[in-house]
């Protein structure tokens, strides 16, 4: 408990840092109390049934929070995507059934191709990080993923964005770096992706 009392403070801080207000964080635990992540009050929980049940999105040509993975979904404000490329950003934590060890795990061997990832420590536990990027009629998507193999199972971390693209573009990701309001919105689920911790 100590350990996620000092991450929230950090993130509180970081909002400082980048001279925002900081705003009024929910925390979202586990059912089996093995993780936790701080989320702003302003963002929507899907989590459980309720992953099913809302939209995720205003007009989502991909899905952001997988239905068949997801333990928790946090969607960035849609009243702040008004009159902006962006369909939806999210913020998920899932589970990788086809990372059933922690090679095939970390070796994101259920994707084809291949990310290239690196590794990178997030509050103290090793992540293969890697950016895959998908492309759908007028649509495009960047997702940063974190894996890690944790307690006999895969837990990957993804931070996604979509944006309706007027013309195709041969780098999502790029879209995203190049976007102001794409930037804002990564830089906020990039604060809640630093405050996730395992409980152990």
């Amino acid at each position: 408990m100590a350990k996620l009392s000092a991450l929230l403070f950090l993130l509180l801080s970081s909002w400082y840092c980048f001279g925002q207000n900081p705003p009024s964080l929910d925390l979202y635990t586990s059912g089996d109390n093995s993780f936790s992540f701080a989320y702003p009050d302003t963002y929507d929980l899907l989590a459980g049934d309720g992953i099913l049940k809302r939209t995720q999105g205003k007009r989502s040509g991909i899905p952001l929070c997988d239905l068949l993975t997801a333990f928790a979904c946090v969607l960035y404000p849609s009243d702040s995507l008004e009159g902006s490329r962006i369909e939806a950003a999210a913020f998920s934590v899932n589970s990788i059934v086809a990372g059933a060890s922690e090679h095939d795990c970390v070796g994101y061997a259920d994707q084809l191709p291949r990310p290239h990832g690196e590794s990178v420590l997030l509050n103290g536990q090793l992540f293969r990080y890697a950016v895959t990027t998908t492309a759908l009629a007028g649509h495009s998507q960047s997702v940063q993923r974190y894996r890690s193999f944790h307690k006999g199972q895969c837990y990957e971390l993804r931070v996604a964005i979509t944006l309706a693209d007027a013309v195709p573009s041969p780098s999502p990701a790029k879209n995203v770096i190049d976007s102001k309001d794409a930037g804002r919105a990564l830089h906020s689920l990039e604060r809640v992706l630093s405050s996730f911790v395992f409980a152990d």
